[in-house]
């Protein structure tokens, strides 16, 4: 995980169709693998939303502390066959 320093993700670019914006998060249409459906890509910025405002100063690293508490929780869910 990158060590929290001044750089904030404000916005993301990626390479990818269907890009939407919401107040803390974009998000981006994935290509369908085969043998799988379509899927979606959420990205976790550095936004704060607050009372439905997205507040003119990020938090740097936000996102990603975000990202790794999701990823403990769904492997939680994984290991317990909780959800596919």
């Amino acid at each position: 995980m990158p060590s929290i320093g001044d750089h904030a993700v404000i916005r993301t670019d990626l390479p990818l169709p269907g890009r939407r914006e919401g107040k803390v998060r974009d998000i981006y249409d994935l290509p369908a693998q085969s043998g799988s459906g379509a899927a979606l890509l959420l990205v976790a910025s550095d936004r704060v939303s607050a009372f439905d405002v997205v507040m003119p100063t990020p938090i740097p690293s936000k996102g990603t502390v975000l990202t790794g508490v999701a990823m403990k929780w769904f492997g939680f869910i994984e290991r317990r066959g909780l959800a596919r």
